[in-house]
């Protein structure tokens, strides 16, 4: 049984995920060569400048919540289901994930049009074009799928499309309990 008011807190030191420079980060570079190079792709794709990346600032990735300390949690609300990340969830065949990504894929043809129209005009650093912001969340949902487990991470994805916090607890609960069923 999950003892949930003490399994539950904020994530506070998940720097072995490195997200600052993504693939780039000095911790993420003792993943293993594939997983790297499978981001590299999905990074360049996406229309990233890695010579941007590798010059961005060390930061540490926001996690929305750690489980049980090797469990991290992401709620991904509408703006995850982009077009973007349609596209990158091809680059999963042979990756192991905690979530169906047959589900995603749905979910990213259904709301697609809302999610790339939102922040449409952002730009982020080493995506330095209208729409940049939506190209990096995809990258970075990428980077932590891919470089969480080779640090010894599961990383729980909760769809939370219409921000139902009532299904995303019920979600989390059920992913919960199939990582306890599997240990």
């Amino acid at each position: 049984m999950v003892d949930w008011p003490t399994v539950f807190r904020f994530a506070k030191d998940s720097r072995s995920l490195g997200c600052g420079r993504g693939h780039l980060e000095h911790d993420a570079l003792a993943a293993p060569q594939e997983k790297l190079s499978r981001l590299s792709a999905i990074h360049a794709e996406l229309g990233g400048d890695e010579h941007l990346l590798a010059s961005k600032r060390v930061s540490h990735p926001k996690i929305d919540m750690v489980l049980a300390e090797t469990v991290l949690v992401e709620v991904d609300e509408f703006q995850h289901f982009t077009t973007a990340r349609m596209r990158m969830l091809a680059h999963y065949d042979g990756v192991q994930v905690q979530f169906d990504v047959g589900e995603y894929l749905a979910l990213c043809r259904a709301h697609a049009s809302r999610a790339d129209a939102y922040r449409q005009a952002k730009i982020a650093a080493d995506f330095p074009f209208p729409g940049g912001r939506t190209a990096q969340r995809a990258y970075l949902d990428s980077v932590r799928d891919m470089i969480g487990p080779a640090f010894g991470h599961q990383v729980i994805r909760i769809p939370a499309p219409f921000n139902d916090v009532g299904t995303a607890l019920e979600d989390l609960r059920r992913a919960a309990t199939r990582l306890g069923a599997r240990s």
